[in-house]
């Protein structure tokens, strides 16, 4: 009798583990640290023969048993000119890209396979990048696109040893470039239309001693393309410093940045049909001091429209990450990798709001009455978050075929959120943009708030992966993950309520624990030197939003849970890559929100939410040094059953929405691109289409936005031994949307329905939508000295 090794007995009771505890949905609510995958190496020997990852022109081929895909560090400054790391991503297959601007600031969002940016996990060099107030991937908060090495998006099936909370659809793994042992400069400069001007350094120290790294700067401006009065701008900083010795290295990784913008405009479809396109929010004035004595000075009511001056982001962000890893034998290698995130200074302002001098006892506007009743300013809100964390994996190679991780993550996070009211100058801006002084207060000199939230939030995971080289052919990989994550929310009393101050409310504290074990299994069977077969199932969970717990749902809200199946095929060879992946992906209690009339954000459980479809992705090379690249994915993402309304809400007489068997919303059933390029390794050029199919605004399906295709070009050309100071040059021309398409690009607010049968209301009326930038011409000049 054949004897099992070793590795086999682990990897079955392993399996058996997670087959048992694959059915576990428990949470106690009812009363890659950046890390990849642990691999045995990139090699795998078939037949005497090696294949390892290599690249196919400027596009990595994966080899990973589940839907992977990567941007190079070539491709990113090849196709992206100057534009954002999540525009970025819609150059790989299946991503919905919307929003953003050409030069990195704004609120970029896309979705892939059904899923948001919110529910995506987002990481970099081990710190987790979702904001754990509103679960949003908020993409000015990532930095320059130069300081990457490479952006991995990772499909349906989370690595295990992610630390994040919402990635119950995937991840998104960013890189940071590594010091070299040359000494050098990188400088960019980038203009273009809008008045786009970015400068962008980077000096690299080079290696001594075992000692090296770099430190970068930036300098973004940007006119508003709906209103040009109004300048952007991004200040950042960043670094890299690494010390190695032997296998061992450390390396602390800094980003900080300072953010100043103007949101654009999102319009329904009706506004989208009758406004001028470029038209945005009104360049309106609603001056607090001011006013005649013995007058009700009435100047805000619920009608009146938001003004461009006050729909302003202001936020400082900074990120310190260390990444660590030592070598302890030659089959055990340890990585420990703490971080700190600190977003202070700042406010995110959302138009004009009434305060009433009657109710507070106080002369607001200094017209000296106290009868004034409309009296505008500024509601800001002041986001002040710490986020201390730290992630440790230990690697040990138990035998020649066999590899086992075992790791685990920990993170406090901490917010306090206020929404402060600031008073407006004649010019329509706000007086301060810090969200703490120059506030508004009461007759009795206490500051007004809508909300003053302080909100805590642990988290712990552990993990073990075994990864085993059943036959040269066939690696199985198993796994097994528990998470236990706690919000904890205190709501400070003596807050503004229905335009009063409630001196007797005494606040209130709530709490809510989700916890849960998540195993994943994969096979991956390497046919032959050209064709790899494999199948992946995973469980992800997504906890709620932290401010869910101050609104309607409180703690009653469930942790979205997903159970993720993918089969595919992956061929390549020395002229060719292409590969096709079919996926299942089953959740429950799909989390919803959206944004109520006064700006705060409100979320429901949807339900089941059941999403199947196809991806395929092709890359060439051809004669004469050019190339080509094509994609195409179908997502079918469908509603299970009703949205039943709670607490005795009813609309249009129904407790119920028809909502089953219909797609989700801001979802396209078909995506597809297709592009061809050029590159001698001197001139380079791509031209490149993307179709996005139609898409439902609600989740009725009662308004659907047309599809669309538009042409993004790319050229530039490289200089090499420019002399005995300049290393090297690129000049690059860059023209997104190539033919100025209008249109609208996705879903900003969603509805439960659209129905115009159906009365108004904070569920039900028309969806807002993005639109997207018009065309942009950006022009770069690199050197490298």
């Amino acid at each position: 009798m054949r004897q099992i090794p070793t590795g086999t007995k682990r990897l079955s009771s392993l399996v058996q583990l997670a087959l048992v505890l694959y059915a576990h949905h428990g949470y106690a609510e009812e009363s890659e640290a950046e890390a990849e995958p642990a691999d045995l190496g990139s090699v795998v020997v078939v037949s005497d023969k090696k294949i390892s990852d290599t690249y196919l022109g400027d596009t990595k081929i994966e080899t990973t048993p589940g839907s992977r895909a990567t941007l190079t560090k070539f491709q990113l400054e090849k196709l992206g000119g100057i534009g954002t790391v999540y525009d970025s991503l819609k150059f790989l297959p299946g991503v919905n890209s919307q929003g953003g601007n050409s030069w990195g600031a704004g609120g970029a969002g896309f979705t892939v396979r059904g899923f948001s940016g919110s529910q995506i996990g987002i990481v970099r060099d081990g710190l987790p990048l979702n904001d754990p107030l509103f679960q949003m991937a908020v993409g000015s908060v990532i930095g320059d696109p130069e300081d990457y090495e490479s952006i991995s998006l990772i499909y349906g099936s989370s690595a295990i040893s992610l630390p994040s909370v919402t990635a119950s659809g995937g991840s998104i793994i960013l890189k940071t470039v590594a010091p070299t042992p040359e000494a050098g400069v990188f400088f960019k400069q980038t203009f273009g239309n809008n008045d786009v001007q970015k400068t962008y350094a980077r000096v690299n120290f080079g290696e001594h001693a075992g000692f090296s790294g770099w430190i970068s700067v930036s300098d973004s401006r940007y006119d508003n393309w709906q209103a040009s009065d109004l300048r952007a701008q991004t200040k950042r900083a960043g670094a890299n410093l690494q010390y190695a010795w032997n296998e061992n290295s450390i390396n602390l990784i800094i980003s900080t940045q300072e953010l100043e913008n103007w949101s654009t405009m999102p319009k329904t479809k009706a506004q989208f049909d009758s406004l001028p396109y470029r038209s945005g929010y009104a360049l309106t004035t609603y001056p607090t001091y001011s006013g005649t004595t013995g007058v009700n000075d009435n100047v805000v009511n619920g009608t009146t429209p938001s003004s461009q001056w006050l729909m302003s982001t202001s936020f400082h962000v900074q990120n310190y990450m260390i990444n660590s890893h030592f070598k302890l034998a030659d089959n055990l290698d340890l990585s420990i990798d703490p971080y700190f995130q600190r977003i202070r200074g700042g406010t995110s302002s959302a138009g004009p709001f009434a305060l009433n001098e009657t109710l507070l006892n106080v002369d607001l506007n200094r017209d000296g009455d106290q009868l004034d009743t409309g009296v505008p300013f500024a509601r800001q809100m002041l986001p002040a978050q710490y986020r201390p964390g730290i992630s440790a994996r230990l690697d040990w190679q138990l035998t020649a075929t066999n590899k086992l991780q075992l790791g685990a993550w920990y993170e406090r996070w901490h917010s306090r959120q206020t929404f402060s009211y600031v008073p407006i100058k004649s010019n329509g801006k706000p007086y301060t943009t810090n969200g703490e002084s120059n506030i508004a207060s009461d007759g009795r000199g206490n500051p007004i708030y809508m909300s003053d939230q302080r909100t805590d939030s642990p988290t712990l995971k552990l993990w073990a992966e075994d990864i085993w080289n059943a036959t040269e052919r066939l690696k199985v990989t198993a796994a097994l993950a528990y998470q236990h994550t706690k919000l904890e929310g205190k709501n400070i009393g003596q807050v503004l309520s229905s335009g009063a101050i409630n001196y007797s409310n005494p606040g209130y504290e709530r709490d809510a624990t989700y916890e849960r074990f998540l195993p994943a299994f994969s096979l991956d069977y390497q046919a032959d030197q050209n064709n790899q077969v494999y199948y992946s199932a995973s469980s992800n969970m997504r906890i709620p939003a932290a401010a869910s717990l101050y609104g309607a749902v409180g703690t009653s809200q469930k942790p979205e849970t997903t159970i993720n199946q993918e089969v595919g095929w992956r061929y390549r060879d020395s002229r060719l890559s292409t590969s096709l992946a079919l996926f299942l992906d089953d959740f429950k209690n799909r989390q919803v929100s959206y944004q109520t009339p006064s700006f705060v954000t409100a979320y429901y459980n949807a339900g089941k939410v059941e999403t199947k479809g196809a991806e395929f992705a092709l890359n060439g090379l051809l004669p004469h040094n050019f190339n080509y690249a094509a994609s195409y994915a179908y997502v079918a993402a469908t509603q299970k059953e009703d949205f039943e309304l709670e607490g005795g809400v009813t609309v249009g007489g129904r407790n119920a929405l028809p909502t089953k068997g219909k797609q989700l919303f801001n979802t396209p059933k078909h995506l597809a691109t297709i592009g061809i390029g050029y590159d001698d390794g001197s001139l380079y050029g791509d031209i490149r289409a993307f179709y996005k199919g139609s898409l439902y605004g609600d989740l009725t399906n009662h308004e659907k936005i047309a599809a669309v295709t538009t042409v993004n070009l790319a050229l530039g050309y490289r200089w090499n031994n420019l002399g005995r100071y300049f290393k090297s040059g690129v000049f690059s021309l860059n023209v997104n949307n190539l033919f100025d398409k209008q249109y609208l690009q996705g879903v900003n607010t969603g509805r439960f329905s659209s129905d115009p049968s159906l009365a108004p209301s904070q569920l039900v009326g028309p969806a807002t939508y993005v639109l997207a930038e018009p065309r942009t011409i950006v022009g770069s000049l690199q050197l490298n000295f």
